[in-house]
């Protein structure tokens, strides 16, 4: 009796050049299509940080300039600029500690300066202020009101329109104490 030998046991198992290159070829699709996405996300997950930054500063700086109009006793008109995108308010309080109260704008950030101190930024680093306008108007009652409008951007000298992000804020605070 003749052994007959199956030619599938003999046969060296592996991947053909055809199978490997198919294999390869999907692999690399599929890299491609993984590495795309995540940095899709490293992207948007930026955008999002860059606006909440701005967005964040913008609405601080405004509602502390508000907060220090309510309080205020009145406006010292002759130190303040009013209708300028480079404004400055001054703001007289009862208090000798924070008499004048001095909002302005220098180096791309909104400053306050409370009687003989120092001046201290209300914004951050990350964001350059292009505006700070202020405007007084006469209610009927005869009471004071101020508008600050403020224009920021995200401070950064890239080309890049994701990290190019500019917000504009805006308020109107009456003087309660006349």
């Amino acid at each position: 009796m003749s052994k007959v030998k199956n030619q599938k046991s003999t046969t060296a198992r592996g991947f053909t050049l055809i199978e490997f290159l198919l294999y390869f070829g999907l692999l690399a699709a599929v890299m491609t299509a993984v590495i795309g996405f995540s940095a899709e996300v490293v992207r948007s997950r930026n955008k999002s940080r860059i606006m909440a930054e701005a967005e964040q500063n913008a609405r601080l700086a405004v509602l502390r300039v508000l907060r220090g109009v309510r309080q205020a006793d009145g406006l010292n008109v002759g130190s303040s600029v009013f209708d300028a995108d480079n404004g400055i308010l001054s703001l007289q309080t009862a208090a000798t500690s924070t008499n004048p109260t001095v909002f302005d704008l220098s180096g791309g950030a909104i400053r306050i300066k409370e009687a003989s101190a120092s001046a201290t930024p209300l914004t951050g680093p990350e964001v350059e202020v292009t505006k700070l306008r202020f405007s007084r108007d006469t209610l009927p009652a005869g009471s004071r009101a101020v508008t600050v409008e403020v224009g920021m951007r995200y401070a950064t000298t890239s080309t890049d329109r994701l990290l190019n992000y500019a917000i504009s804020a805006s308020g109107t605070a009456v003087i309660r104490k006349q």
